[in-house]
């Protein structure tokens, strides 16, 4: 089984810290990503605050985290994940449009790890996301909420949007977004869009998951961003983590 601090590892080469100790016990768990950790492997104990809040996204009680993870407890990776698609070579910006859009319609193989932040500041974001395996079916944190996002569901949105707006002189998008999912109307059928939707397309949109009405707000409107695939900045985040 693959576990994100595994790819998170493997991209950035990280190294165990100095001086963790060896567990010598039975079996257990990363209290965080969930990788196994057995007798010999290196750890680090935890226990959490009073008022950590991301505690009901533990994945085990164990009050151990593994050396991947004592990483990602650090605040140079909460904050260099923070709008992020990590794969085990290289890390992806994904801040931008034209990226979301590469990535929600045009996504490459996995497996992946998908991060983005829900208020720009620092989060725990990577130890708490599933790895996607399989790019028909993207797994996304968004702050606080897990989202699943079907990349052919982007596309077909994105090609109704196009037909639907020909010969228009004013942008109609076939559902309301808004890109905090916050608005009381966020992924509510246009009414305007209604009398030019085909047989089916109604409940279609209807049916969105939540987190593909998060996506199209970045990727379904007036200016239509073209996938584009953003320069990785995993050799930046390396350099970051280098001690001087």
């Amino acid at each position: 089984m693959l576990y994100p601090s595994d790819l998170v590892a493997e991209a950035l080469k990280l190294k165990p810290d100095v001086g963790l100790p060896h567990w010598q016990q039975g079996p257990t768990h990363c209290s965080h990503c969930a990788r196994p950790i057995e007798a010999g492997d290196l750890y680090s104990t935890y226990k959490a605050g009073e008022f950590f809040s991301d505690t009901r996204d533990l994945a085990a009680f164990s009050g151990i985290v593994c050396w991947r993870c004592v990483h990602l407890r650090k605040k140079p990776l909460m904050d260099g994940l923070l709008f992020r698609l990590v794969t085990r070579t290289e890390i992806y910006p994904i801040a931008t449009n034209v990226a979301k859009a590469w990535l929600f319609m045009t996504p490459p193989d996995g497996p992946f790890v998908i991060t983005h932040s829900s208020t720009g500041q620092t989060q725990h974001l990577a130890w708490r996301t599933p790895v996607t395996l399989d790019k028909r079916l993207l797994t996304l944190r968004y702050g606080p909420t897990l989202y699943t996002i079907r990349p052919h569901a982007i596309r077909r949105v994105a090609d109704l949007a196009r037909r639907i707006n020909y010969g228009q002189i004013s942008w109609i998008n076939p559902v309301l977004f808004d890109r905090k999912g916050a608005d009381d109307a966020h992924g509510l059928v246009n009414p305007k869009a209604l009398p030019m939707l085909q047989e089916g397309e109604r409940e279609f949109l209807i049916g969105l998951s939540p987190g593909e009405r998060w996506g199209l707000a970045s990727v379904v409107h007036s200016k239509m961003p073209e996938p584009e695939i953003p320069e990785p900045i995993t050799q930046e985040l390396i350099a970051k983590l280098s001690p001087r």
